[in-house]
């Protein structure tokens, strides 16, 4: 089976670099975008069955971002999955009700195993 593509949009290299290591070492194939603007640009070069994105992004946030992934690629709606270190922020939590994506709270703990 082929290894799942996964789009990480996260513009905290810290994070970016954390979650990109551990994505490979699962063996995804991981391409990363450090900006909403250029997580749009990525997926129109390439499939992806998993996004991950912050929902905290300069420019075009994680939100409108998935507003305008699912006009242009509605099969996508179901593979996004939303980071966030904002968790009492009201845009975070109605994006989520309105939507039922899956939501990963920064900061989280990584343990090898």
């Amino acid at each position: 089976m082929p290894a799942r593509k996964i789009l990480l949009i996260e513009d905290d290299a810290d994070v970016r670099n954390v979650l990109c290591e551990l994505l490979i070492k699962l063996n995804f194939l991981v391409d990363v975008a450090v900006s909403g603007p250029e997580a749009l640009r990525q997926l129109k070069k390439r499939h992806y069955d998993v996004i991950i994105s912050d929902i905290h992004l300069p420019g075009i946030d994680g939100s409108e971002v998935y507003e305008q992934v699912i006009v242009s690629y509605p099969h996508l709606a179901g593979c996004f999955i939303f980071t966030t270190g904002k968790t009492l922020d009201t845009k975070v939590t109605e994006h989520l009700q309105r939507h039922g994506n899956r939501c990963v709270l920064k900061s989280f703990r990584i343990s090898e195993s």
